[in-house]
């Protein structure tokens, strides 16, 4: 089957390990099965049941809420932010499937979800190797397009994956530098990072439309993977929504959706058969080699760039801690969160950074940065050590 596999792991380990601390003795059960099939897809649902401490009836409606947790004193007795069912909802419907929860205070409870799958008709090999069909024909026109991305290291990814003779990438910085490049262009596809410095994307998307009148689809880029947020970038005008952190196919598959037609994109079936590594750890290095196609130098120059940019965040995190900077914590944990995703880092901590700089809570944004610096000083010198194995 073709799937999310990051995803999809961060779902299980969020509800496996919220099972397993709610549970003190009897068990917890993760169940797979299969619910029914067509022709190109499969209907997969996960389970995970515990026989821990429940949770009452009156609770249930509010559970996936940011922050809830069964009640006051298990908030106290267990701990942690109750952060990890929020974004696991968020997750599954991302992945356009619905979270379900049964439970009966003092019997257990039972967290599942149903996904849908596309087949593969691929039989695996353990010595095979594959790589993404690029969409196109050589032959064909590439494809124009512009994209606005303020982080250096998304700039250089995209550069790679968007590369002639296929494309022709241009490079905006900030929103307002990508209008000024359109006032005197054209392009097929505009490609569209939401938070920018100078004007972000919801501001230059308004004036991509309504002040130059530019037709050409806007593909929003952002970090955040909620429905609500997808639905203010298609109410701003733009065409379509992308989440980060995505894979290389689903990036070929929205420029497919939606190229010009005599483009390289639109002459090809796009099919895409991914190779399952084995992760490594601290860091999941096999999403980089996804996207950089086993070019050593490209891996080495995006580990560099990460470490740098890890190495400026934490002081500043520093800085707007001290300073009670809570738009300074969510805006720079945010600009990271892509970075983590495509190094393979475990960037759950960013997202709950986030939340709680939303919420101004300065006392579990200051235990959540201490677990990431503990996790940094883990992924550093797991990194230094790749950089100097070269």
């Amino acid at each position: 089957m073709l799937g999310d596999k990051n995803r999809l792991a961060q779902v299980l380990i969020n509800l496996v390990g919220n099972a397993i601390k709610f549970t003190e003795e009897g068990f917890v059960k993760l169940m797979v099965s299969q619910k029914r099939q067509t022709k190109d897809k499969v209907w997969i649902k996960f389970s995970v049941q515990d026989s821990g401490i429940g949770i009452p009836a009156e609770k249930l409606g509010q559970i996936f809420n940011r922050f809830s947790q069964s009640g006051e004193t298990n908030s106290r007795r267990f701990g942690g932010t109750g952060l990890g069912l929020n974004i696991s909802k968020s997750i599954v419907e991302k992945m356009n499937g619905l979270i379900e929860v049964n439970s009966k205070e003092g019997a257990g409870s039972e967290f599942s979800f149903e996904i849908a799958f596309n087949k593969s008709d691929r039989k695996q090999s353990s010595d095979s190797q594959s790589t993404p069909k690029e969409p196109g024909d050589k032959r064909l026109n590439p494809i124009r397009i512009l994209l606005c991305e303020d982080n250096e290291l998304n700039q250089v990814l995209m550069t790679k994956l968007l590369s002639p003779p296929h494309f022709e990438l241009t490079l905006a910085k900030s929103g307002l530098e990508g209008v000024r490049y359109l006032e005197s262009h054209s392009v097929d596809l505009i490609l569209m990072d939401i938070q920018m410095p100078v004007m972000d994307g919801y501001q230059a998307t308004d004036k991509i439309r309504n002040e130059l009148n530019i037709k050409a689809p806007i593909i929003a880029l952002s970090a955040n993977f909620l429905i609500k947020e997808k639905k203010k970038c298609l109410d701003a005008g733009m065409d379509d929504y992308l989440s980060k952190p995505f894979s290389q196919e689903e990036l070929f598959q929205k420029i497919r959706d939606w190229a010009p037609a005599g483009s390289v994109a639109s002459n090809t079936d796009g099919e895409y058969h991914p190779d399952l590594q084995a992760s490594e750890l601290p860091v999941d290095l096999s999403i980089l080699s996804e996207f950089s196609g086993g070019n050593r130098e490209f891996e080495l120059e995006m580990i560099r760039m990460f470490l740098d940019q890890v190495k400026s965040w934490k002081e500043e995190m520093k800085q707007d801690i001290s300073q009670e900077s809570f738009e300074g914590i969510k805006a720079s944990s945010h600009r990271l969160k892509s970075s983590f995703a495509v190094i393979g880092a475990k960037d759950e901590a960013l997202a709950q950074l986030q939340v709680l700089a939303e919420n101004r809570d300065l006392s579990n944004i200051i235990g959540v940065f201490q677990g990431m610096i503990e996790y940094l000083d883990l992924a550093i010198p797991f990194l230094e050590e790749k950089l100097n194995k070269k």
